[in-house]
């Protein structure tokens, strides 16, 4: 006999989670929808595997990540309301407009170089399996001074 209430989690439910991540919205959106679970019931799912959720979302999540590449270049070809007209003064560049497009195409560059790093601007830290050898120096009482390794 289980113990606790029961897992809302069903096929249906992790199938539509899944789709809506992988065509860029955030699993917070999602889960404000009345007939979707909390956010912390999605990520008990994915933490404890509930009937092997965790690749699932692992998918969507980097299918989100290439959507929110794609997505970058569309932002940043549209140009709609970079220009703004003054009255009996002519046009004028919009600047928060500019702005705002520069800022939602850096959130998503940042976030697709966390969420795929093959899309980093950094190159991945090299890996070493023995430690850096550190050298210290200390000074005893007397003013002479010793290394030590």
């Amino acid at each position: 006999m289980k113990v606790g209430r029961p897992s809302s989690y069903t096929k249906a439910k992790a199938v539509k989670i899944c789709q809506r991540m992988a065509s860029g919205e955030s699993l917070r959106s999602i889960c404000r929808d009345k007939n979707m679970p909390a956010m912390s019931t999605v990520m008990l799912w994915v933490a404890s595997d509930t009937h092997g959720f965790s690749e699932q979302y692992d998918k969507a999540c980097r299918a989100k990540a290439h959507f929110w590449a794609d997505e970058m270049l569309d932002i940043a070809d549209n140009g709609t309301n970079d220009w703004m007209e003054r009255e009996g003064e002519g046009y004028k560049t919009n600047q928060e407009a500019i702005q705002r497009s520069r800022l939602r195409v850096d959130t998503r560059k940042w976030l697709v170089s966390k969420m795929l790093p093959k899309f980093s601007d950094k190159p991945p830290a090299e890996e070493t399996d023995s430690p850096t050898p550190i050298s210290v120096t200390i000074q005893v009482e007397d003013g002479r001074k010793t290394a030590q390794g």
